[in-house]
């Protein structure tokens, strides 16, 4: 084979094998603070932009806020606990990025879930959807032969994540992670509610 010919292939194999690497990484020209270098967009783990003015109180403000009003709708009168104390992590997958920017994810334990997880699955799906929030069953279970789900997923319209899965001692465990902000909007968060009561 001509070297030309094959440098030619090579080249269109490494195009094709970086679209399929970068599939569900999201392809938008995201904003970004102005304190951090862009970095490759197969690193940045949000399908959103960067939100600016956003400062963590906030994202853990609002997080909580769509929790409540999650608990509220759902059909059975469930209660909320606090798993643990909110996470700030990065958003980029590179650890050598230099101030990336950052988002917050702030999770909650259900119990007296056991047993009926399925169905409760299916509730946080059907009640997020009626926000008019896109949801999507992420993941289903094997032990059902990968008919019921393990996973449910939510967008909501301003772009906070919400999960409902399986926890790993049984029952369903509820946690939300906020659009993005720039790493100098860290401003410290307060402890969010130890319990939500829905009814």
């Amino acid at each position: 084979m001509a070297p030309a010919l094959s440098r030619r292939i090579v080249g269109t194999l490494n195009a094709v094998l970086a679209v399929l690497l970068v599939g569900g990484c999201g392809t938008q020209d995201h904003s970004v603070g102005p304190e951090w270098s862009r970095v490759p967009e197969l690193t940045y783990l949000s399908d959103f932009p960067v939100e600016n003015e956003l400062t963590d109180a906030v994202a853990q403000q609002r997080s909580v806020a769509h929790l409540v009003a999650t608990a509220r709708a759902l059909p059975d009168r469930l209660r909320f606990e606090l798993a643990r104390t909110p996470d700030i992590f990065s958003c980029v997958f590179d650890p050598k990025a230099v101030d990336p920017p950052l988002r917050v994810m702030t999770s909650y334990a259900i119990p007296g879930t056991q047993g009926r997880e399925y169905d409760y699955l299916k509730s946080f799906e059907s009640t997020w959807r009626s926000f008019g929030w896109s949801t999507k069953f992420d993941q289903y279970d094997y032990r059902t032969n990968y008919r019921e789900p393990a996973v449910v997923k939510a967008d909501s319209a301003d772009h906070y994540t919400l999960i409902a899965q399986f926890a790993e001692n049984g029952g369903v465990t509820v946690y939300t992670t906020s659009p993005c902000f720039p790493h100098d909007r860290k401003v410290g968060t307060s402890e969010p509610p130890a319990v939500i009561q829905g009814g």
